[in-house]
Parts: structure tokens; C-alpha cells; sequence
């Protein structure tokens, strides 16, 4: 077998095996259900054949955009042969990718690019001024996906004002997007101080990382911010001077080289050709101009792709500005996107919701994705980046209606973004009612006997809120003071003495009074005397004498109540009888009484037994 056909069955076996782990990868993301944008980036094709085919076989079929980064024709000193992007524009859809269209295609200029006639529409920036916007990727429903903004190479190399007018034009349109979005920054040149051709990178490099943490002037180790946007540089692979390809990762640090774009200038050969460099602005001819005066007779092998000196006549090489740099924390991602002339690898981006992979796709051993451009580690064909999402705030508490006694309230508990405010989270959270907390009861109206009284307690969380209740009009108890459970004894002669206390209005006793009750009996007003003027009430001795020895209720009636007691009928003993005083011979009226008494009824049974006896 010849060499074509050996060629043919190796590419056709390493795209079976990389298909194989690329259908894996891309299943276990379709379980997900997840939205998933397949971006393709290399440069330095250079137009060697073959290339594009070798770096993007075993791809997804799904990629929806290639972007080759620079330098597609020319090598060495030698601009030929003349392409024109139509023709890259074949090679891309006819033998790797035939379903894209034009608009999913693109070239960005590089110095190698200066005979890439534009006669498809598929070049950007170019003629090396222009930076932009170059391609909007969308998601189904028609939001953006992702941003892919071109550094135009001379608008990265120049330094000076024109640097840094581009950077700030940048800054401006980064300062209005979503910080949400991803956007990959795209430029032939990288930042990294290596060769010295690269003015502009202090002032991108302070741009990319106002884009990815919206702090502004962050050139060094002293600035620091946090990351609040996924900022992703691609740049070219033969001016990082590395064997392998690089990966930098967000928030760690970087040689950036410094403006030194009047250093060609210092090494021209008399005023007026600096001078005229000068008011030129520094375009590229004066550059030019300026290297070729300075000319040396010596060159380093390294040198041979300086897109600058291919450009030079024959004869001594100039010495390249010497690189100076400055080690600045960086907060974006930096990676070259692939090397098509050497080791024919490309780069594969995958943007996922939550997390953007990076992997490397054929070339030689030396592909891999190095840690850091100065000190490259072998971190594999694959690197994953966490996307940024929207930083949640403290939780805020809004729209509050403050619960009462009786109503439940309620306020709102709101999360927003602390970059953008977009609304992340917001729960209605109910606040139970108080309840009352009542105070002492207060009268506020005494009532009276023939008027209600009422009475309010407060209510401590809210002092609007007021119990009131009635107090009923008073009704007056009527209580026994005197002569209560006393005794009374027959022949004394003495009154029963009867006091009665009124609770209300005690001065209207008496007004009230309806009569005295004895065992159930009204007695006879003949047989009590009422005087006002003490409050007592003589229960007659003569009325006593009536009754029955033994105890008697007694009960004195008012036309509102009552009072209630007992009291004892005695009968005296022979000892206790009292002196008589009513013949002075020492008897007592009593036992003189008694006697005729005694005389009279046995007189009286006597005539009636008589009586009886004659009939």
C-alpha cells in the first residue's frame, strides 16, 4: 500500500476512536437534556495541505461555528501561494464540516493574511483594524449563548494610543452585556511577553480583566477583584514560543508584556526617520522602516516567522524589540486555540449551562493543555471551567405588611444578583398575628344603683385596640350589725335591738324598708319601732312575750333585698328572776303575776267543773 492509502485507514482509526469518546462525553451531557454550543478555534494554517482536515477530524457534527485565528497562507518569508477565503471556505465545509454556512465561518486577519482576498464575507478585522463584536451565538429560545469579540492584530501589536483606544472600546461595550453570558476574545496574538511584538497586551490585559470582574486597572499582582463573568482569550500558538499548547487559567498570573512600541524608534538610525515613524503613528510601514535601518547581519533561527521581518528585504535581519513584561494576576482564561502548520490540533469548546470544556483534538504528543505559558504542566487533552452565574445577595426583606392583633401580616424575602440586582429568588413568607396583650382592667365610668359602670383594658401591641365591658349597676346587700344570734328573755321587759348596715347608699336604709319577718310571719308594725336617726330597729318586748321560748328567725325586708338572723327566746330561772319593785316587800311583780294568774284558771275550772256537774 502506498503512502495516501496508509494515510487514509490511520485518520480513518483515529477518528473512530475519538468519535467513540466524543459520542460518550456528548450522551452523558444529552441526559441531562442539556443545551449544548460546540465552537471550533485554530490558527497558523499557513496553507499547508491538509491541515484543517487533520486538526478537526473526530469532532462533533454538531459544531455550529469555526473560527481560524490568523495566519492562513503564507510561510516564511514568503507570502505565497495567493488564497482567497472561498477557498479555506471549501476546505472547512467540503471535507470536515458541509452542513455550516457562511456566517458560521470565519478568518481573523493576521499579518500572514494580507493576499486572503475577502470575496466571502468570512473575514473579520480585517486589513489588522476593526476589534468587535463578530459573531452572537443563541439558544433556542432566541437569548444570546455567548459572545465572540476579534482583537484586530495590529490594534493587539501597535501599543500606544491605539491599543488603547481599542481596549477601552471594548470596556465600553463589555461594561452593557449580561454578565452571565460567556465571551471568548479572540486575537493571533497572545498577551504573554515572549517575543516583543505584542505592545497592546498590558492594555487588553487590563481590559479582560475589567470584563471578567468589572474592576477597573487591574495590570499587576497588587489589583485583585472576583471573577463575576467567564472571559475566555484565544490567541495563536507561534508567538507564545511553547512547545505545547497553554492553558491559564481564571485567577492565577501571567508575564503581560508592556508597552514598549517606541522601542524600534530608539533604534533608528537618525531623528528624521524616527520623527516621520513618529507622526505616522506608528503604522506598520514605519515600523518597517525603522527595523530595516537598524538592520543587524545576524538572526536567529527562532526568528523565521516573524510576520514583521517576512516582510523585510533581503539582507540583515533587525533585532526584535527586547520582551518586558510585568506579572499581573489574571481573572479571565487564556488558551491558544490550536496550531493547524505543526502539530494540526485545533481547540473544541463546549458551552454547557453550568460549565464550559475545553479539549484539545489530534496533533502530535505535545498536545495537551499546559497550567501556566511560563512553567507549561501536562494537565490532559481537557480542561473544565465552572461558569459564572448570578451572585446571590443577602436576602432582603420587602413589600412587609406588619401583622396585627388579630390579621396575619406578611413581606416578601427577595435574593437579587449583587453584579446585575436581576431578581434570583423571592418567597411570600406569612407573620402570624400577634394576639392581644391586654393591660389591667380601668374603671372608667362607677356604676350606681340605678346606672351601669364600665370598665377597659388596652392592648399592648397595639394601644387602638380597646376591651370595654359593662359593669352592672350596683345592687346593695343588706347586712346584720347588731343583734345578730342574740337571746331575748322572757319577763325582761326589753326590747330586741336590730341593727342593719346598707352596702350602697346607706343614708337610704330606711327608705327601703317594707317590714320584719319572724319564723315566716310578717309582724304587726304595732310591735316595732323604727328610728331613722341610729339606724335600729325595737323589736317590742310585748310582741317577744308572744312567742314561744326557743330560737326564731328573724328577717328584715327591703324592697331590694334583706337581712337575716336568729334570735333566742329565754325563760328565766328562779335565780335569775329580777327584784320585785312593785310592793316593796320584796316579791317580785312576776311571781305576783304568776300567782293570780294561777289563782284565776284554777277559779275557772273549779265553776266549770260545778257547772258541769249541775247539768
Amino acid at each position: 500500500m502506498n503512502y495516501r492509502t496508509w494515510k487514509k485507514i490511520l485518520q480513518l482509526l483515529l477518528t473512530l476512536v475519538l468519535v467513540s469518546s466524543s459520542a460518550l462525553h456528548t450522551a452523558a451531557l444529552d441526559d441531562a437534556e442539556e443545551e449544548l454550543h460546540y465552537l471550533v478555534f485554530a490558527s497558523d494554517y499557513h496553507s499547508t495541505e491538509g491541515s484543517i482536515e487533520n486538526a478537526m477530524i473526530g469532532m462533533p457534527d454538531s459544531v455550529e461555528y469555526i473560527c481560524l485565528i490568523g495566519d492562513m497562507v503564507g510561510s516564511g518569508r514568503d507570502f505565497t501561494p495567493e488564497y482567497n477565503s472561498s477557498m479555506i471556505l471549501q476546505t472547512v465545509r467540503g471535507s470536515v464540516f458541509s452542513s455550516l454556512s457562511t456566517e458560521n465561518i470565519a478568518i481573523l486577519w493576521a499579518s500572514h493574511d494580507d493576499n486572503v482576498s475577502d470575496d466571502s464575507g468570512i473575514v473579520k478585522c480585517a486589513g489588522g483594524y476593526g476589534s468587535d463584536v463578530i459573531y452572537e451565538g443563541l439558544n433556542e429560545d432566541g437569548s444570546v449563548a455567548y459572545y465572540i469579540y476579534g482583537i484586530a492584530h495590529y490594534e493587539m501589536t501597535k501599543g500606544s494610543a491605539i491599543s488603547q483606544e481599542a481596549a477601552q472600546k471594548f470596556k465600553d461595550w463589555v461594561s452593557g452585556v449580561d454578565h452571565t453570558i460567556p465571551i471568548l476574545v479572540l486575537c493571533h496574538v497572545p498577551m504573554v511577553a515572549k517575543r516583543g511584538d505584542n505592545a497592546g497586551a498590558i492594555y487588553w490585559n487590563e481590559a479582560l480583566n475589567y470584563a471578567a470582574t468589572g474592576v477597573e486597572g487591574i495590570v499587576s499582582t497588587e489589583q485583585t477583584g472576583t471573577i463575576i463573568r467567564d472571559v475566555i482569550f484565544l490567541s495563536g500558538h507561534n508567538h507564545t514560543v511553547d512547545p505545547n499548547e497553554y492553558y491559564c487559567p481564571a485567577g492565577s498570573t501571567m508575564n503581560i508584556q508592556i508597552d514598549s512600541s517606541a522601542a524600534p524608534l530608539a533604534a533608528a538610525p537618525n531623528a528624521e526617520t524616527a520623527q516621520a515613524a513618529q507622526e505616522q503613528e506608528f503604522s506598520e510601514e514605519a515600523i518597517l522602516e525603522a527595523y530595516f535601518e537598524a538592520a543587524m547581519a545576524a538572526a536567529d533561527e527562532e526568528d523565521e516567522d516573524d510576520p514583521i521581518l517576512q516582510a523585510a528585504p533581503s539582507g540583515p535581519r533587525p533585532p526584535r524589540p527586547e520582551p518586558k513584561g510585568v506579572i499581573s494576576n489574571v481573572y479571565y482564561t487564556s488558551l491558544t486555540a490550536g496550531y493547524l502548520k505543526t502539530s494540526g490540533n485545533a481547540s473544541l469548546l463546549t458551552i454547557g449551562s453550568e460549565t464550559i470544556v475545553v479539549n484539545k483534538y489530534n496533533g502530535g504528543e505535545n498536545v495537551s493543555i499546559g497550567i501556566d505559558p511560563n512553567n507549561a504542566e501536562d494537565a490532559g487533552p481537557e480542561a473544565v471551567i465552572t461558569r459564572q452565574t448570578h451572585i446571590p445577595s443577602e436576602i432582603c426583606i420587602e413589600n412587609t405588611v406588619d401583622p396585627t392583633c388579630e390579621d396575619d401580616g406578611h413581606h416578601d424575602e427577595a435574593v437579587y444578583c449583587t453584579v446585575c440586582d436581576k431578581e434570583m429568588e423571592r418567597t411570600e413568607v406569612t407573620d402570624e398575628a400577634l394576639g392581644h396583650d391586654w393591660g389591667e382592667w380601668k374603671v372608667t365610668k362607677e356604676p350606681t344603683e340605678s346606672a351601669e359602670g364600665q370598665k377597659e383594658r388596652v392592648c399592648g401591641n397595639d394601644p387602638s385596640h380597646v376591651d370595654r365591658q359593662v359593669i352592672d349597676a350596683l345592687q346593695p346587700e343588706y347586712t346584720m350589725t347588731g343583734g345578730t344570734d342574740s337571746s331575748w328573755t322572757k319577763g325582761s321587759g326589753n326590747s330586741l335591738v336590730l341593727t342593719v348596715q346598707r352596702s350602697v347608699s346607706n343614708e337610704t336604709l330606711f327608705r327601703h324598708f317594707q317590714g320584719i319577718v319572724v319564723d315566716g310571719k310578717t309582724v304587726p308594725q304595732s310591735a316595732y319601732t323604727v328610728n331613722e336617726t341610729d339606724g335600729t330597729i325595737l323589736l317590742a318586748g310585748s310582741y317577744l312575750e308572744t312567742l314561744a321560748a326557743g330560737v326564731h328567725s328573724i328577717r328584715i325586708q327591703f324592697d331590694d333585698g334583706a337581712a337575716e338572723t336568729q334570735f333566742t327566746v329565754l325563760i328565766p330561772s328562779a335565780s335569775h328572776l329580777p327584784a320585785d319593785t312593785g310592793d316593796g316587800n320584796g316579791r317580785t311583780l312576776y311571781t305576783s303575776e304568776l300567782i293570780l294568774s294561777l289563782g284565776i284558771f284554777m277559779t275557772a275550772v273549779f265553776c266549770r267543773h260545778r257547772y258541769a256537774g249541775h247539768h
